[in-house]
């Protein structure tokens, strides 16, 4: 994946497509079903991705759904509190 993004930037869908080797079809499906994380603003359209988030859900963590004002929402894995 070459996105030119330096380290602790968000990823677009394209990019998600591509580091996981599935369709922009499939990861906009995922998205509005809430099954990957991501982070749409609120008043917005385009999702993005916080590369350590897609890891952690990658590694097995599960997911919760924060709805925010105005339409956004945040999917993001549960953290165990320490």
């Amino acid at each position: 994946m070459n996105t030119g993004a330096h380290p602790g930037a968000y990823l677009h869908s394209e990019d998600v497509a591509d580091l996981y080797g599935i369709s922009l079809r499939k990861v906009r499906e995922m998205t509005r079903l809430h099954q990957v994380p991501h982070r749409v603003l609120p008043h917005g359209r385009r999702c993005y991705f916080d590369p350590a988030d897609l890891q952690a859900w990658a590694d097995g963590a599960q997911l919760e759904t924060v709805s925010l004002p105005a339409g956004g929402r945040i999917v993001r894995p549960i953290r165990d509190e320490e």
